[in-house]
């Protein structure tokens, strides 16, 4: 009898169930030297398991954490990235053993960038053989002051390296130097760079020229917008001393458009149309001001338009105003847009761009001027709403797209004061996607649209986040709904802020449940919370949600104010400048002439430099701001139409033996071919250019025809107990750093000769309240009734003829005799004309006395 052999097949099929399943969530971006908080979720595990993570580079482990976890425990975990990894990519793998046998592994960023570097400088302009005062200021994404070391470098305009400090010590993560320029520097852009030890860096750039400051600023102020029905345009023209005075003087004002670029016939090179200009010459300030007017015929002619204005038309108003007395000349300009409407409408970004099947969805929409200014009046605008369906209907090829159908429904939404509306839509069941079109007082030139897709999941499970509360401030409480289409559910969720996990907690949702948050100053200026839970089943999938706020208090433990004992005083007076901050932290101040900022700014550090540093640790590229507002309170829905992209929207990246969705769309063929037979060739495509700036020079007036004008005060002038002459006149006057003292620090000090506004700031750092900025500069008026000016060129050559300018200031309620004397010297000659024009040099003393008007 043969043997009969028999194969028999076992088929082994492991289930992965509800109460067996683990997530790991971790950051998608981790930086060397820096610990990332993992959360660890064993909450449906059956037994206790051990944990091996590990961090890998180029397949070399780089980091290794063995943990052990009971069933149910949902920890999280500082793993602490190794300072040896380089900038790129790296994975970390989570092997787990014991009542679960698994091992996932994810990508992640590798980001060198772990601390923050700002350059403050005194000026952002010098003059040679002036100083060159700067400070580096080095903290963490926590603000804590960085304590290691820093190397700074200073280049000059030609990329020479003038001067370097290496490996100096940070005090309370500041490090303040100065550079003493030589009388004949190379001129230009020169470079200060700041190198940490851990070789991170930051630069400034910094300018040396020869240069006057500027005594007058000049400022254009046109409307807002302009409409094009409006029948005139009227601009205002101001010009102020740096002391508050109105200017006398004269103005040249131009009115031009921006231009057009557009393809020709040919369709071959762009063309342009050159800007055309309205100019209006010699206007007379009063008080510093004039106004301009401009018809609607005028405006016209600088348009390619016959019919006249029309939307997205855009002006430039430039002006430049001379000063009577010295002939010298400044320039201000602004722009002008114009509408066809007042008002438009939008769907913020808080609206979210996917709605989840079960749930209700809400957005927000904003009705405001086009300028961005509040409607006060209330307003309401029809939301057309288009709920787009499969009919049910099958294809004969499986490449078409499935055949749908789109119900309309119009409703009303009405805005309050503020503008802002939320509406809320009960979405049908199976809808697909939802089209939005949002149109205000029946305008076609007011109107929004949206599309909004739909949440894929596999097991039909979502659940949704909402905000309810508003203006989120640091120490608050903020309150979420949550709701899931699973009841009695338990929903663990994370806040993530600033590349770190700073708070997580879970709640039971029974449908839908609130629960509270206390807001922390490490959660400004946006944080984001991301919720998550595993469905029950044979396939058990994640299921996921995620919302990204805005946060005020980012400076709520160090708040820094600056402020002047007077508003107001006279050179030579006595002051008082008080600076509030967190006791014992390091304080710098910084005071310099209203002329300097006139001249170039940008070598401040503010607290939107600072904002947006904190921002860049973040681990998702989603924006969280809003251009109309620093803080806007309304959430912002990460996008993401299933959990994969809705993790990794968030910054995060799930190691898991559950199922994270990822949808992918069905490949749809076009129903009938697109011909392309160059039917466009002759088309013209118009295009708004640049705002095209004059490049007209306004002459100013020959200053060798004014007067040498009186510097000293005659017998017939307001009697004076003493006569001081004022000598000290600084760019920058104060720079120094000082600790305070029971959250203060006062510093009494002499204010300088020069007539102008003194502009003030403040920074402060400690290692308990970390880094702190004045929300707004201090400024202090210096002025007095009666005063000389002199009109100065930066330099003057060796037998060079020069008018020197003395301006007297009268702003008293009387006239005065002024007397002027300029004393013989050795250094200068004084030029004599004869009445036949000849001249003679000779060393005199030059008298003149005028009569100085009130």
């Amino acid at each position: 009898m043969g043997l009969i052999q028999i194969a028999t097949f076992f088929f082994l099929t492991t289930y992965i169930t509800a109460d067996n399943t683990y997530v790991v969530l971790a950051p998608k971006t981790i930086r060397p030297g820096l610990s990332a908080n993992i959360q660890y979720n064993f909450r449906d595990a059956s037994g206790d398991v051990t944990v091996l993570t590990e961090i890998l580079q180029n397949n070399n482990v780089k980091y290794t954490s063995n943990q052990q976890y009971q069933a149910g425990q949902v920890i999280s975990y500082p793993l602490q990235v190794p300072a040896t990894l380089n900038a790129g990519s790296a994975n970390i793998r989570v092997k787990v053993t014991g009542s679960i046998t698994h091992t996932s592994t994810a990508q992640v960023t590798v980001e060198t960038k772990s601390l923050s570097l700002f350059i403050q400088t005194d000026k952002a302009m010098y003059k040679p053989s002036q100083t060159v005062n700067f400070r580096v200021i080095v903290v963490d994404s926590k603000m804590i002051p960085y304590t290691g070391t820093c190397d700074v470098e200073i280049k000059d305009a030609q990329g020479n390296k003038i001067r370097q400090w290496i490996s100096r010590q940070l005090e309370s993560g500041v490090l303040t130097e100065k550079l003493e320029l030589s009388d004949q520097p190379v001129l230009g852009d020169w470079t200060i760079k700041a190198i940490t030890e851990k070789g991170e860096s930051n630069e400034k750039k910094f300018t040396i020229d020869k240069y006057v400051l500027p005594k007058f600023e000049v400022t254009v102020t046109p409307p807002s917008f302009m409409l094009s029905s409006e029948k005139q345009l009227v601009a205002t023209i101001e010009s102020k001393y740096t002391y508050g005075k109105g200017v006398d003087g004269t103005a040249t004002v131009r009115v031009s458009n921006a231009g057009i670029t557009y393809w020709g016939y040919d369709s071959v090179a762009k063309k342009s149309l050159e800007p055309r200009t309205i100019e209006l010459k010699d206007l007379v300030l009063a008080d510093g001001k004039v106004k301009i007017t401009l018809t609607a015929s005028q405006l016209k002619t600088l348009t390619y338009n016959y019919r006249g204005l029309r939307n997205s038309d855009k002006f430039t108003i430039s002006a430049n105003v001379t000063e009577t007395l010295t002939g010298i000349t400044r320039p201000g300009e602004a722009s002008l847009k114009v509408y066809t409407s007042a008002e438009k409408i939008e769907f913020l970004s808080s609206s979210p761009s996917s709605f989840k099947p079960g749930f209700s969805y809400t957005g927000v929409l904003k009705l405001s001027q086009v300028d961005g200014g509040v409607i006060t009046s209330p307003k309401t605008a029809s939301l057309r709403v288009g709920y787009q369906k499969s009919t049910g209907e099958i294809q004969r090829w499986s490449w078409l797209p499935t055949p749908t159908r789109t119900d309309y429904v119009t409703v009303s939404v009405t805005f309050p004061k503020d503008g802002l509306a939320q509406f809320k839509l009960d979405v049908p069941s199976g809808t697909t996607s939802i089209t939005l079109d949002a149109k205000y007082d029946g305008k076609d030139s007011v109107q929004a649209t949206k599309t909004i897709t739909e949440t894929k999941s596999k097991t039909n499970n979502f659940i949704q986040l909402l905000l309810l509360t508003n203006q989120l401030q640091a120490g608050s409480l903020a309150t979420f709904k949550m709701s899931s289409t699973v009841p009695n559910q338990v929903i663990d969720y994370q806040i993530w802020s600033r590349g770190s996990m700073v708070v997580s907690g879970s709640v039971t949702v029974n449908s839908q449940s609130s629960f509270s948050v206390q807001m922390l100053p490490i959660m400004a200026p946006s944080a984001r919370i991301v919720a998550y839970y595993v469905t029950s089943g044979s396939n058990p999938e994640l299921v996921a949600d995620s919302l990204n706020f805005n946060v005020e208090g980012a400076f709520d433990k160090n708040q820094v104010q600056v402020s002047y004992s007077k508003s107001k005083a006279a050179p030579g007076e006595s002051v008082d400048v008080e600076v509030t901050a967190a006791s014992g932290s390091l304080v710098g101040l910084l005071a310099v002439d209203q002329s300097v900022l006139l001249l170039a700014g940008g070598n401040d550090i503010t607290q939107d430099d600072v904002l947006s540093e904190l921002r860049s640790y973040d681990t998702t590229t989603q924006s969280t701001s809003y251009p109309q507002f620093r803080f806007f309170w309304y959430p912002y829905s990460v996008s993401g139409t299933d959990t994969s992209s809705i993790l990794s929207n968030s910054g995060l990246v799930a190691l898991t033996n559950t199922l994270v969705y990822k949808h992918v769309e069905r490949i749809i063929m076009p129903s009938r071919p697109v011909l392309w037979d160059g039917a466009f060739n002759g088309i013209q495509a118009f295009g708004a250019g640049a705002i095209a700036k004059s490049a007209a020079v306004f002459p100013g007036k020959s200053i060798a025809s004014k007067p040498v004008m009186p510097s000293t005060v005659g017998s017939n002038a307001v009697p004076v107990e003493e006569v001081v002459v004022r000598k000290a006149f600084p760019e920058s006057w104060l720079w120094s750093n000082m600790t305070s003292v029971d959250g203060k620090v006062i510093v009494t000090t002499t204010i300088p000769d020069t007539i102008t506004s003194w502009v003030a700031s403040a920074f402060a750092v400690s290692s308990h309240a970390g880094l702190g900025v004045s929300a707004e500069t201090a400024k202090m008026q210096v002025f007095k009734p009666f005063f000389v000016s002199l009109n100065l060129p930066y330099s003057v050559v060796r037998g060079e003829q020069l008018v020197l300018q003395a301006i007297v200031f009268n702003y008293m309620a009387k006239d005065v005799d002024v007397t002027v004397s300029l004393p013989a010297s050795d250094e200068y000659r004084s030029i004599l004309v004869s009445t036949s024009g000849a001249t003679t040099n000779v060393k005199k003393t030059d008298t003149v006395t005028i009569k100085g008007k009130a």
